[in-house]
């Protein structure tokens, strides 16, 4: 991509054990199926949880309480921590955004969009590309495999 011969690389730190994660959708761009009232990653209310995070909008839709299911997102976030770039153009919007938390501290963030994944909080994001293979395996372990692009009206 053009951006990477402007900056420079960085590498994450991992995420440690995390307690929840709270998944948000930018409900303008994606569209994610109600889930059934007694689902166990029904979102609680940000007050519930610990506060919302001061980063971007978005529609809180998931949250992951599962030690298995925490695991599993965990190893795909921590198994991309090297060639993170500052992005010089502005920072994209991540579509689909992953909020982590242990002890009621937000622990990081994790967010995808239609070709990127993104890291840390605005203003210190940082991207790295995505191919649509990793966006794949990613969206099911946020439990969001049935999202679709919305509908614009015209």
């Amino acid at each position: 991509m053009f951006w990477r011969l402007f900056s420079n690389k960085v590498r994450a730190q991992p995420i440690g054990a995390i307690d929840l994660v709270q998944v948000t959708v930018h409900s303008d761009i994606l569209q994610v199926p109600p889930l059934p009232a007694d689902a166990s990653d029904a979102p609680t209310s940000w007050q519930e949880t610990w506060g919302r995070p001061n980063s971007g909008s978005g529609e809180h839709v998931r949250d992951l309480r599962d030690p298995a299911a925490i695991d599993a997102l965990l190893v795909f976030v921590n198994d991309r921590l090297s060639g993170w770039y500052d992005p010089w153009y502005g920072t994209p919007i991540a579509t689909v955004r992953a909020y982590f938390w242990k002890e009621k501290s937000l622990a990081g963030t994790f967010g995808a969009g239609a070709n990127f994944f993104s890291r840390g909080q605005f203003p210190a994001e940082r991207i790295i590309g995505a191919s649509a293979d990793e966006l794949a395996h990613f969206h099911p372990l946020v439990h969001l495999s049935g999202i679709t692009k919305r509908q614009h009206r015209k």
